[in-house]
């Protein structure tokens, strides 16, 4: 596995150093945002960073860490509101962090307090797709950013199927790490997508939480809306292929 360079690493360091000597305290409440990218985590983390009692960080493992358990815990101590929650991706515990016990991680923070959002996107071809066009537009937009051109790709259908094949697997990850806590579970399709389903979501999560909600906002918007043909220029060829696929129905669902 090649490591990814750690960015600021004196700062990580010292930080976490700092939490060991002094133990600050942590904020009453704290959550973890759990999934895989491209499931509608960005957008979660801005609409909870929106509520008043809450500080919503995002990937915060994103690069190697030194201890990132009390990484993860030296930056909940430096909270100031009442509510502290990080996004931390599926494939940070596995690929990212080298030293780390994957398996015992999340439990780990369930141990001092930390409560698990599950967030999960069903639709493999749509996650996939999602995927391979923010390879080519970006990731995400903000809403004060100018539009995005509108692209129609060209997708191998290989390469589509390893994506679904990759989240897949990377799903059932998700859920032997999950296995004996307590967690939230949400979902892309129907607490995400819809952004008139964003304020109940919050709001189930502000209850899951213990803390008052808020009127919240997001500061992202949806890169891509319509028929996913539309975006695709070889959209009969994939329709073609995934026929003769166990993965034919996420195409209908779509």
């Amino acid at each position: 596995m090649e490591l990814l360079p750690i960015k600021n690493p004196h700062l990580k360091i010292r930080q976490t150093v700092h939490y060991l000597l002094h133990r600050p305290p942590l904020s009453p409440v704290r959550f973890v945002l759990f999934g895989r990218g491209r499931s509608g985590t960005t957008v979660l983390v801005s609409l909870l960073d929106s509520v008043k009692s809450i500080q919503c960080d995002g990937e915060i493992l994103s690069r190697p860490v030194l201890l990132p358990q009390l990484y993860v815990q030296s930056c909940c101590a430096k909270a100031s509101t009442e509510a502290y929650g990080c996004k931390i991706l599926s494939y940070h515990i596995r690929d990212v962090q080298p030293l780390l016990r994957r398996r015992h991680f999340l439990h780990q923070l369930d141990k001092v307090g930390f409560k698990i959002i599950h967030l999960q996107r069903r639709n493999l071809f749509y996650h996939a797709l999602s995927n391979l066009k923010a390879r080519v537009s970006g990731y995400y937009q903000k809403k004060t950013d100018a539009p995005a051109k509108s692209r129609v790709i060209t997708v191998r259908p290989e390469s589509m199927l390893d994506w679904m094949q990759r989240s897949e697997r990377l799903a059932t990850y998700e859920l032997e790490l999950l296995k004996g806590l307590e967690v939230l579970p949400l979902t892309y399709e129907e607490h995400i997508q819809d952004s008139s389903q964003h304020q109940p979501t919050v709001d189930q999560i502000c209850n899951f939480l213990g803390v008052a909600p808020s009127p919240v906002t997001s500061a992202y918007q949806k890169q891509s809306s319509g028929r996913w043909q539309d975006a695709i220029a070889n959209h009969q060829e994939l329709t073609d292929f995934f026929a003769k696929t166990p993965y034919a129905h996420y195409l209908e669902d779509s």
